[in-house]
C-alpha cells in the first residue's frame, strides 16, 4: 500500500474517541527545553501534502507534569489522573481536554504508528494493535 494512504488511514483511525482512550502517548520525539519553552516540530496535513513547523510552548506545571509521566507511553486517562493528583483544584474533565489539546497538537504523539523507516508499515501496523481492543 501507498505509505500516504497507510498514514492517512493511521490518523483516521486514531481521531475515534474509543481509540483514542486505549492508545498509549509518548512526548513527541523532537521536543526539546530551550529556556522557559518547549519546542518541537509540529506535522501539519492537507490533503496528501504534509508540512512541518516548529512551534514552541511555554513549560508550565502542568506540561512538566504530563510530559515527565508520559515518557515511559501513558494512556489518556492515566495522563488526566496524574495532573488531577498533582496540581489540586484541577478536574478530570479540564485535564482530559488540556491532554487531548496536547495530543491534537501532537506535542504527545501515540505509540501505534506506520514505521517510517525499517519493517513494511502495514505488517507492523497490525502487530502492534493486537494488544489493543479498539483496534
Amino acid at each position: 500500500l501507498d505509505m500516504d494512504y497507510v498514514c492517512a488511514l493511521t490518523e483516521r483511525v486514531r481521531q475515534d474517541p474509543s481509540v483514542v482512550r486505549v492508545l498509549r502517548y509518548l512526548p513527541n520525539s523532537s521536543l526539546y527545553r530551550a529556556g522557559s519553552h518547549w519546542r518541537y516540530l509540529e506535522m501539519r496535513s492537507r490533503g496528501r501534502d504534509r508540512s512541518y513547523g516548529l512551534v514552541a510552548v511555554v513549560g508550565t506545571s502542568y506540561l512538566e507534569a504530563t510530559l515527565e509521566r508520559a515518557r515511559g507511553g501513558c494512556t489518556l486517562d492515566e495522563l488526566v489522573q496524574t495532573l488531577v493528583v498533582s496540581h489540586e483544584g484541577v478536574s478530570r474533565e479540564d485535564a482530559g481536554a488540556y491532554v487531548e489539546a496536547l495530543i491534537q497538537s501532537h506535542l504527545l504523539v501515540p505509540t501505534w504508528a506506520p514505521p517510517l523507516t525499517g519493517s513494511e508499515p502495514v505488517p507492523s501496523l497490525l502487530d502492534a494493535a493486537h494488544g489493543i481492543p479498539a483496534l
